[in-house]
């Protein structure tokens, strides 16, 4: 019988579906400037976010003396670096003995002794990695040394012990009668974002844009991915459109037959995010109407046979899970779901088909 044979071919398909060949990207990517273009006709790629070890609110001092004991300045977020959390202190006269002395505690703790100041109920509550940037410069305002701190980590404490706070001493003879700039980066070692431009598509079809898989660090991964346009404006942004946390976009291929996905962590296009794993985006041209092909599980091949019978079976089993690619080709009863009723139907399309 047809059905049978064409089951004997059915997880050849199946693991055929394994075999899809993913593009890796060679970083940086993480701005419009310097995004992936990738080689037209490319529809699968795979990547990493890494949000960092947290990205601590900071406070930043400066002292009169090594004794840190007569505040010049403080500063909250005015760096021009970071998340829009981090501190910086700029114009700064240095001491009369050429030093410049410096601490960085968590918000909001302005004193510098590790206990937030406003509620008075223990430490500040702000973890995570910066980097220090001190830049110096003598009484005409020319720049004379420049100044990089890397990793040092604020830990916060409990009602009765202090967070950490971070001291750091520089003394030069020509800095006398100088200035100085101190800022930090609270968002070090990370990949907050991944801009890819995809082309060779084609223009006026229905695609799929969705994250469909990753490897998780820190006991979780939430992604957000969004449709931006050569401007770098934002034409659609999506949180969990896709498979339970991940997140997916629908819509037309442009006329040109391209366009730009940029994929980010939860919260990460309105602020630094802390997500960190390994993904894969996967954009799939679908049909209008749903046909039934779902096999190869991931890349439907344009036939209709007992492999994507095999493969809506598995799914409505629960066996395997169901993407908005599989949805958009299997849900033959339009009722969001790929179940009994849609396998009935596909039977008498796989029946049909010569």
């Amino acid at each position: 019988m047809k059905i049978k044979k064409q089951l004997d071919i059915a997880i050849v398909w199946l693991v055929s579906s394994i075999l899809t060949t993913l593009v890796y990207a060679d970083e940086p990517n993480d701005y419009m400037s310097i995004r992936t273009i990738l080689p037209p006709g490319v529809m699968t790629i795979s990547d990493s976010l890494t949000g960092g070890n947290g990205q601590p609110d900071t406070v930043l001092g400066a002292f009169e003396g090594a004794s840190f004991t007569n505040i010049i300045a403080t500063d909250d977020f005015s760096s021009p670096l970071g998340d829009g959390y981090a501190s910086g202190l700029f114009a700064i006269p240095v001491n009369a003995d050429g030093s410049i002395h410096l601490k960085v505690s968590g918000w909001d703790d302005f004193d510098f002794d590790g206990f937030s100041d406003l509620d008075h109920t223990g430490s500040y509550v702000s973890d995570g990695d910066f980097d220090l940037h001190v830049k110096v410069y003598d009484s005409s305002g020319s720049l004379i040394d420049t100044l990089a701190i890397i990793t040092r980590t604020l830990v916060s404490g409990n009602f009765t012990t202090p967070g950490s706070v971070e001291a750091f001493s520089f003394q030069n003879n020509s800095y006398i009668g100088g200035s100085f700039d101190a800022y930090i980066d609270n968002t070090r070692d990370r990949d907050p974002y991944d801009f890819w431009e995809f082309s060779g598509l084609t223009a006026g079809a229905s695609f799929i844009a969705e994250i469909t898989c990753c490897t998780r660090d820190n006991g979780g991964f939430d992604t957000e991915l969004g449709w931006f346009s050569d401007s770098g404006d934002p034409l659609v942004l999506n949180d969990d459109g896709g498979t339970g946390l991940l997140s997916a976009i629908s819509g037309t291929i442009p006329a040109d037959g391209r366009f730009i996905m940029v994929v980010t962590g939860f919260l990460g296009f309105e602020r630094a995010h802390k997500q960190n794993g390994d993904y894969t985006l996967r954009i799939s041209e679908v049909p209008s109407q749903p046909d039934g092909d779902c096999a190869p599980l991931g890349s439907p091949d344009g036939n209709i046979n007992a492999a994507d019978y095999l493969v809506c079976m598995r799914i409505a089993l629960g066996e395997l899970p169901s993407t908005l690619l599989e949805k958009a080709h299997g849900d033959l009863n339009f009722d969001g779901l790929i179940n009994t009723s849609d396998l009935v139907l596909l039977l008498d399309l796989v029946q049909t088909v010569p």
